[in-house]
């Protein structure tokens, strides 16, 4: 079995009206599942794909606009998503850029919606 390509696009967000009104265990489950699920698969990914030595590998994590830029009631959206852009940079300069590889962190999809 091999596996060359990962997609991984969970996320959440929470609103609010300001840092000072996000509770603390709201913001701690918004970077697990942001940013530590991103690390967590990605980690997973990378290890099967240089076991098995599969060929035009690639991982894609989605991040969003909100952390390119960050949005003043999505605090915690905003940062877990600038750290994914981050950890994909990273990702794709220390690591998988010398295993011909590819890491993505695309942050705004354009669409025809009818």
């Amino acid at each position: 079995m091999s596996l060359s390509i990962v997609v991984n696009s969970a996320g959440i967000v929470h609103n609010a009206s300001g840092v000072e009104n996000v509770p603390e265990a709201v913001f701690d489950k918004v970077i697990g599942v942001n940013l530590k699920g991103t690390y967590l698969v990605t980690k997973e990914a990378v290890t099967w794909m240089l076991q098995k030595n599969a060929t035009g590998r690639a991982v894609l994590n989605i991040a969003s606009v909100s952390g390119k830029g960050g949005y003043p009631f999505l605090s915690a959206c905003s940062a877990s998503k600038g750290a994914v852009i981050s950890f994909n940079k990273i990702c794709g300069i220390r690591s998988c850029a010398r295993r011909n590889s590819r890491q993505q962190h695309p942050t705004w999809l354009h669409g025809h919606h009818p």
